[in-house]
């Protein structure tokens, strides 16, 4: 559903801006392997550390760095982006160098990797 996929990108592009360094740089990647939709979302910021990425996709969790803390959050946006992307099929990681980058990446396979992407740079309709 492209209006899910869209859920998935305003959270990961939110948290970017929120979790990322002021004024820091912020990249989004698409690209289109035969067999599916990959997206990544790389920020300049804290990052995380290794310890806490098994807690990542978790309902409610949030880590707990001072840095981090200091942003306001409830803790389901990735959660809720993890369920959307197990329900089309794919998959959701995150990386990080801590004091440094995040990134965060899925991948949905076809018939969902065939997603037009509209003006706006979003997933818009299926290609028939």
């Amino acid at each position: 559903d492209p209006n899910l996929i869209k859920i998935v990108l305003v959270n990961l592009l939110g948290n970017a801006a929120k979790y990322g360094k002021d004024n820091g740089e912020i990249r989004l990647r698409v690209a289109r392997p035969p067999d599916a939709l990959q997206v990544s979302v790389w920020n300049e910021g804290p990052g995380f550390p290794e310890s806490a990425r098994s807690r990542l996709f978790r309902r409610f969790s949030r880590i707990e760095t001072p840095e981090l803390m200091k942003r306001r959050g409830t803790g389901v946006g990735l959660y809720t982006s993890w369920r959307i992307i197990q329900l089309h099929g794919g998959k959701i990681d995150a990386e990080s160098e801590e004091g440094r980058w995040a990134e965060f990446s899925f991948r949905i396979p076809q018939p969902l990797g065939q997603l037009a992407m509209s003006s706006d740079g979003l997933p818009g309709r299926v290609r028939s």
